[in-house]
């Protein structure tokens, strides 16, 4: 099995992609020219998208996408709260966002639709494979992670390896993340290989949300 990886010039926010003949499953849809030219040589003509949460840096790409390609978004149940809304995701205050992290590109307020949506524990069948979605809230209402089996995890941002998630934009709550979320993914296998949404690939035992367990 394959996983191929694109980064986003925008915030650096991953796309993780499985190809089956002219088919792709995404994670997550940042806005790239190197995954557009991509899909172009691998013929993809049909394109899942699994979403991780509503955040524009995160669904921006579809934008592009649906206009190319045919294309079904899924998202957590929570999901149509932020995709539909401009300031919840993120949209609207992108270009200030953007400044902070000294990037000049340009984005206008934008929603999005999905198509299909997950409720916790749901396996989601795609060309064989099977994606268990969790429920992760903390980083936002719609936060969601996705199990490959049992080796790997699409974590969003909801786990990162040298840093913990940020929890302060609209709708992300501390409270939640450590009273609910923590506890789940201090009960996960620690050699997991987890793919998050910003940076490299990791054990899960690597994170520093789970270094004091597994220490």
């Amino acid at each position: 099995m394959n996983i191929y990886s694109f980064v986003s010039p925008i915030a650096e926010t991953n796309t993780y992609c499985l190809i089956h003949n002219d088919e792709c499953l995404m994670i997550d849809a940042v806005r790239s020219d190197e995954l557009h030219t991509f899909l172009l040589e691998n013929g993809i003509k049909k394109i899942t998208v699994l979403l991780t949460h509503g955040h524009y840096d995160h669904v921006l790409g579809i934008l592009d996408l649906r206009n190319e390609f045919e294309l079904m978004v899924v998202s957590s149940e929570k999901g149509p709260e932020l995709l539909g809304n401009t300031r919840k995701n993120l949209s609207a205050v992108a270009n200030l966002i953007g400044s902070f992290r000294g990037s000049n590109n340009h984005i206008e307020p934008f929603t999005v639709e999905a198509q299909f949506f997950l409720k916790d524990r749901e396996v989601f069948h795609w060309n064989g494979y099977e994606l268990q979605v969790r429920y992760t809230p903390g980083h936002s209402p719609d936060s969601v992670c996705y199990f490959l089996g049992e080796k790997y995890l699409f974590a969003g941002d909801t786990i990162f390896q040298n840093e913990y998630p940020m929890l302060r934009f609209p709708g992300g709550d501390k409270d939640t993340y450590y009273n609910y979320t923590k506890p789940i993914i201090d009960s996960w296998d620690g050699n997991l290989l987890v793919y998050p949404g910003h940076g490299g690939a990791f054990k899960l035992s690597a994170s520093i949300v789970r270094k004091e367990l597994d220490e």
